[in-house]
């Protein structure tokens, strides 16, 4: 929880919240309640992405029946750099076995090109999203950069 304000203020973030799914601001108790509920449940995993000890931004994995769904912010004051790409790189690295899934805004053109980049291909448009998937994988993770868990 001690990086709790961090993910909100990223998730507030004006250009976040144009390419999520609820464009609204999220205020502090409906956030730590969110936080709480992700950190407790085994099927989702918060990581926080790290630069040389800072926080640069976010992937989240939760598992379902099928797949894992896989999203991502990074850091305002980070983006354009492609860190993007390298979070999600590192995350999918986590799931070889699973078969990914993505749900990007239509028009998000960055997180379209980190999904591409990532191996995912566009399976359909479902209203303003556009749904991505990406097979199982084999091989083992890069080394590197980190992702922590979320809350540490």
């Amino acid at each position: 929880m001690a990086d709790a304000r961090l993910l909100l203020d990223w998730r507030n973030d004006t250009q976040t919240r144009a390419n999520s799914r609820q464009h609204g601001l999220v205020v502090w108790h409906a956030h730590l309640d969110w936080l709480a509920t992700v950190l407790c449940d085994p099927a989702r995993e918060l990581l926080i992405a790290e630069l040389n000890g800072v926080a640069v931004g976010t992937v989240r994995l939760d598992t379902r029946e099928d797949d894992t769904v896989l999203s991502w912010t990074v850091a305002p004051e980070h983006r354009g750099k492609g860190l993007g790409r390298r979070m999600v790189e590192l995350a999918v690295d986590r799931v070889p076995h699973r078969r990914l899934t993505a749900e990007i805004a239509i028009g998000n053109e960055r997180s379209m090109a980190i999904a591409k980049a990532a191996g995912f291909q566009l399976d359909h448009s479902a209203g303003d999203m556009m749904v991505w998937l990406r097979p199982r994988l084999t091989g083992s993770a890069r080394g590197g950069e980190s992702l922590a868990h979320g809350g540490d």
